[in-house]
């Protein structure tokens, strides 16, 4: 059994508007409906109901639809802004660590390079070195036996 209250809820229609339907439904809702003190409707009254109702509610019933549609809509919006603005925040976040990793490879880049005259500088030098030992052993050889006793 509902009251006029909760069929007022199930139909989305005032009071007003269910008891002025079951004044017009008298007949219909003869074994459906008890009066003890208040209005209760059963089962099968709330389908008559239902049945009767649903040609006057069908706009109400469209544009609360639409407004709930509206909202949730309205929210999905809400919900992709934010995480597209979380995502922008993040993209620069990300750009800024990209611009600190090219400083560090450039550094990097003149650290090699500087490696590479250092080596080439010593690859010389142990040249000359070689050159000058080999150079050194003739001119010994020269001296020693410049000196020998014949």
């Amino acid at each position: 059994m509902y009251t006029i209250a909760k069929v007022s809820d199930i139909l989305g229609i005032s009071k007003q508007a269910v008891y002025k339907k079951i004044n017009q439904l008298e007949n219909e809702l003869k074994n459906c409906i008890s009066k003890n003190g208040k209005t209760l409707i059963n089962e099968k009254g709330l389908k008559i109901l239902k049945i009767n109702t649903i040609g006057l509610n069908e706009n109400e019933t469209s544009l609360n639809q639409f407004n709930c549609v509206d909202e949730k809509f309205n929210n999905l919006v809400e919900t992709i802004s934010d995480q597209v603005d979380f995502l922008k925040k993040e993209i620069e976040a990300k750009n800024v660590q990209i611009d600190n990793k090219d400083k560090q490879l450039e550094k990097k880049d003149k650290l090699i390079e500087n490696m590479q005259v250092l080596l080439k500088q010593n690859q010389e030098i142990y040249q000359q070195s070689l050159m000058i030992q080999n150079n050194d052993k003739p001119l010994r050889k020269r001296i020693f036996n410049f000196f020998k006793i014949k």
